[in-house]
């Protein structure tokens, strides 16, 4: 299955159903079943947005330090339903879906949808772009 990997908080966003688009430069023309993998990477800018921007959604799970969030785990099912030019997909979001991505003019939106978190994060090396997700070792 193919998953690929986004840095924290933003993947822990999607896992809870918060953001609906995952913004980047290129776009794609893969539709269906996608892992969304929690990177190892943590930096200052992830450290902004989890501590100034996003405290209070991830304050309702009960996550009160970024330590907390999982890192190096494959975290959810989705389905990557569509891949829209940013500037569409502006016209149909709202402000906080746009303080979840990227949206600047020649980026794409990738649309997921029927979000599936796992029961429990589940230890996986991850990698850049999309790559292979053996589900067989996830059970």
């Amino acid at each position: 299955m193919r998953a690929i990997s986004l840095w924290q908080p933003w993947a822990t966003l999607i896992q809870l159903g918060v953001k609906r688009y995952e913004t980047r430069s290129w776009a794609t023309d893969y539709r269906g079943e996608l892992v969304i993998h929690a990177a190892k990477h943590w930096d200052s800018e992830c450290s902004q947005y989890f501590y100034m921007n996003f405290r209070d959604i991830f304050e309702k799970v009960g996550i009160k330090r970024h330590s907390e969030l999982p890192f190096g785990a494959a975290i959810c099912f989705c389905v990557l339903e569509d891949c829209i030019p940013t500037e569409q997909a502006l016209k149909v979001i709202g402000s906080d879906e746009r303080s979840y991505g990227n949206y600047s003019s020649g980026r794409y939106a990738w649309k997921l949808t029927n979000v599936q978190p796992f029961d429990a994060p589940v230890p996986y090396k991850g990698a850049q772009g999309f790559f292979f997700y053996d589900y067989a070792k996830h059970s």
